[in-house]
């Protein structure tokens, strides 16, 4: 598999999910109808702004990845079929016009979800992401190609004992409250580059943070997607944390100056849901 982006990685792994999940529901040419149109719709909405700004064509990897997770989580058989449409446009759009700093604020799949939520009376069901045996092996290959290794861990080091002391209170199993961290979510949609912090301390900081919060969501307001929701106000939350962690530390040498123009290059280079 030499020579494959980030993208296509996660391409291929989003594509497989989807697919392996068609034939679960009785309702397939729904479901490929939903797929098609929040897919499509992000593709063509990206690839027309970025030909309009720089003049020439470039394929969006990023819109693709974005339609495919919007398509992963939306519940495929709404009745209202128009929110496949907007989920993506509103996803694309919130990454051209909502950014501090030359990046993404918001993870744009998760923006485009949030807004139909609200707006639309749209309902996410993550039913493409039930395949425990195909999203652990695929999402943890993700994360080693993109090493969001500090992310996940301070992410789950902080939310499972969380969940594992509320199932004891309760008297509730401990693999049932395991059983509560959204796998997904996790392994593919919590590590993406352009709406995280940059330094490795700053992504802690913000795995803690989005996991003490999606906690908090989950149980006190359960009429909300607790994932969803707690990563777009860490997304806001991620330029306060880069410039604490910056103002932080002490005056950078001209080595290390270089070592984090390096860092940014190469996460500028693999992007993933941008």
């Amino acid at each position: 598999m030499k020579g494959l982006t980030l993208y296509t990685y996660m391409i291929l792994s989003l594509s497989v999910l989807v697919l392996s999940n068609l034939h679960q529901d009785i309702f397939t040419l729904r479901v490929i109808e939903a797929v098609l149109i929040s897919v499509s719709t992000a593709v063509l909405l990206d690839g027309i702004i970025i030909w309009k700004k720089e003049g020439k064509f470039r394929f969006p990897g990023g819109a693709l990845i974005s339609g495919l997770i919007i398509a992963a989580l939306l519940e495929p058989d709404l009745e209202n079929r128009f929110i496949y449409l907007i989920a993506p446009t509103l996803a694309i759009l919130s990454k051209h016009l909502i950014r501090v700093a030359n990046r993404n604020l918001f993870n744009p799949a998760a923006f485009g979800l949030l807004a139909t939520v609200l707006l639309l009376d749209g309902l996410i069901t993550w039913w493409a992401a039930t395949a425990f045996y195909l999203v652990v092996p695929l999402g943890l290959f993700i994360v080693y190609k993109m090493r969001g290794w500090y992310l996940i861990l301070s992410f789950l080091l902080t939310v499972a004992p969380l969940y594992v002391t509320y199932g004891i209170i309760n008297r509730i199993d401990v693999t049932d409250s395991i059983g509560l961290i959204n796998v997904f979510f996790v392994l593919f949609m919590l590590t993406e580059h352009k709406s995280a912090p940059l330094s490795t301390k700053a992504k802690v900081i913000y795995g803690i943070f989005i996991g003490i919060l999606s906690f908090v969501l989950h149980f006190y307001y359960p009429q909300i997607d607790n994932s969803i929701v707690a990563l777009l106000i860490g997304n806001l939350s991620a330029p306060i944390i880069n410039k604490w962690v910056k103002t932080g530390r002490p005056r950078p040498t001209t080595a290390g100056i270089a070592n984090q123009n390096y860092k940014e290059n190469v996460q500028q280079a693999n992007p993933v849901d941008g």
